[in-house]
């Protein structure tokens, strides 16, 4: 081969190159860390691709160009969510900004388990990867058998697939007629190295801003119709008990009750914060030991 780039190589090299997934990716899809999660059913596809082979759980291209990208792991704070947006559109050969990323939503994601163990991208980055990899060619073939021409001439730019003679389908005209309910292809090779635009190369994290503005992201900002918060009483160190003046904690603002059974006491209230400023005025109390409970020291 020459070196000059052709369309056949600009296509990702459908008949040239091939992606051989490490064994490991295949030992360990699935649940996670200690869960062997869903069950294989394509042992020939990397990732958890093996275990939910059709494409439309993973892809699924909308009318106006947009896509949107399935995964069944979470943005801890690592960058996997900007990771996946990239594999997805550097092998969709789309912009980034176009990509949607649905994650962990058990209506509409694939159960990858857990998200632990540094095996997301292993995992669901290589089944993302390889799932756009399946939906470009599939779209070139589309594109192929309207134009009456092999998909190996064809190649594709900016969420459309060309002919380099004038003709031009864009990836929303051409999902039109064609259905991503299929099982992914094994022998699909992903772009050649050379031809890649955003992997391994730094873009600007998605997730950042909403963290850096105090979006509602995480699960103590869930707000449920009638939800309290409640703070329990407790001694400075085990084994020991606090003997608060429970009628004045009644009193402190934001306390709507105090519950007690037994030895045990909790504040109730609509807001954490005034529940912490109660609790410190309770701390500043007297405390006695547990007979209960032995000493740590004689």
């Amino acid at each position: 081969m020459s070196g000059e780039a052709s369309r056949r190589d600009v296509l990702g090299g459908l008949l040239v190159a091939f992606s051989l997934a490490p064994s490991t990716a295949l030992a360990q899809t699935g649940g996670g860390e200690g869960s062997g999660g869903p069950p294989t059913v394509a042992p020939d596809l990397p990732g958890t691709l093996a275990k939910f082979p059709d494409l439309d759980a993973w892809i699924r291209i909308a009318p106006d160009g947009r896509v949107t990208v399935f995964t069944g792991k979470v943005e801890l704070g690592t960058g996997v969510k900007t990771a996946m947006a990239q594999l997805a559109a550097d092998e969709l050969d789309v912009a980034i900004d176009r990509i949607d990323l649905v994650t962990a939503d058990t209506g509409l994601t694939p159960n990858e388990g857990v998200t632990a163990g540094s095996q997301t991208l292993e995992q669901s980055g290589t089944a993302i990867a390889n799932a756009a990899a399946n939906v470009r060619l599939l779209l070139a073939e589309t594109a192929a058998t309207q134009w009456g021409v092999a998909a190996t001439t064809l190649f594709t730019h900016d969420g459309a697939v060309l002919d380099g003679q004038g003709r031009r389908a864009t990836y929303a005209e051409l999902a039109a007629s064609t259905s991503l309910a299929v099982r992914a292809r094994a022998d699909v090779p992903r772009k050649r190295r050379e031809a890649r635009r955003l992997i391994g190369r730094p873009v600007p994290r998605v997730d950042l801003p909403a963290k850096l503005t105090g979006l509602p992201s995480y699960v103590h900002d869930m707000r449920l119709p009638g939800m309290v918060h409640a703070r329990v009483l407790r001694g400075p160190s085990s084994g020991t008990q606090l003997t608060p003046d429970l009628a004045a904690l009644r009193q402190q603002s934001g306390v709507d009750r105090v519950v007690q059974v037994g030895r045990f006491a909790a504040i109730v209230g609509p807001r954490e914060w005034p529940l912490e400023q109660a609790l410190r005025v309770a701390n500043r109390g007297r405390w006695v030991r547990d007979p209960s409970v032995p000493a740590l020291l004689p």
